[in-house]
């Protein structure tokens, strides 16, 4: 399936281009799950039995995290005891733009075998995929396409209920509004550290949480500085710091032994001087004579 869009733009010579972009849609991307037998899929990496021990999901399921959490709560994805994560492509992408070093250790998290991280392309699955709408932001726009997804991965799973053990698929966010807009679409969503306290045998992940504020942690700039990045910074300004210091050392270092002649060669420095003005009163125009004098290579005077 193919849409396009099309629109047109100015040049900087008051010509007129038209721009065509074409978006190709695909309904044989699979799933990635181990339970789902309807994907023609090669390999899987999510597996059937993706239990953790929590109060809040004792049933199997698969986690599918937005981009606040892959944000803010790398350090916790980190942990060898989330596994059976779904990163979908818009998560991805944003967080490509708005953090490279999160960006960097995400793609690592999805190499490793053991996490069994997948990555889901729903910008271009027919059934996933959605434009966004007239005033809507981009933020906004996102959301629902996490959402959209989440449902239907939960629909998706349904049909595999019976041979799953009730397997299905929790929305994690920290952002209320989405919270509010997921639960009134029928879609099972904690917040993430309300997941994390829930884990039974893992107490010790609540200490890596990153501290954030409810009403606060919508994203809201297109910088996201972690703490690796604020540490470069740091290092950076120290060390521009202190070369500048070193420069103005020098500086008037070299200016003191200018200013300060040795005694032994101010009598070598004002002979140079006089015969310097004897040659000028002197020469006759013969600069090449002059020349020599004032280098001290004539013996002629």
């Amino acid at each position: 399936m193919l849409k396009s869009k099309t629109f047109v733009k100015k040049t900087r010579s008051g010509g007129v281009m038209k721009i065509v972009r074409e978006h190709y849609l695909r309904d044989d991307i699979w799933c990635g799950s181990e339970a789902c037998t309807e994907c023609k899929q090669e390999s899987t990496e999510l597996l059937k039995d993706a239990c953790i021990e929590s109060n809040l999901c004792s049933f199997p399921h698969y986690l599918v995290p937005d981009t606040n959490v892959v944000l803010h709560q790398i350090d916790v994805l980190e942990d060898p005891v989330i596994r059976n994560v779904i990163i979908l492509q818009t998560v991805l992408q944003e967080v490509r733009h708005r953090s490279a070093p999160v960006y960097k250790r995400l793609k690592d998290i999805i190499h490793e075998k053991e996490k069994h991280f997948y990555t889901f392309t729903n910008e271009h699955h027919r059934d996933t995929f959605i434009e966004r709408e007239p005033g809507e932001t981009a933020n906004d726009r996102n959301d629902r396409a996490i959402r959209v997804a989440a449902k239907w991965y939960s629909q998706h799973l349904k049909k595999f209920e019976a041979d799953t053990d009730g397997l299905c698929v929790v929305l994690l966010t920290n952002d209320q509004g989405n919270k509010q807009k997921a639960e009134e679409s029928g879609l099972l969503v904690y917040r993430f550290e309300e997941y994390i306290k829930s884990l039974i045998a893992n107490p010790e992940l609540v200490d890596r949480l990153a501290l954030s504020n409810n009403d606060k942690n919508e994203i809201t700039s297109s910088k996201v500085l972690t703490k690796t990045r604020r540490e470069l910074q740091r290092k950076r300004r120290r060390k521009r710091r202190r070369r500048n210091r070193e420069d103005e050392r020098r500086s008037k270092h070299r200016h003191t032994e200018e200013e300060q002649v040795h005694p032994e060669n101010q009598d070598q420095v004002q002979d140079r001087d006089q015969e310097q003005q004897q040659v000028r009163g002197r020469s006759s125009g013969c600069r090449c004579c002059f020349s020599a004098v004032v280098a001290g290579m004539c013996g002629g005077w």
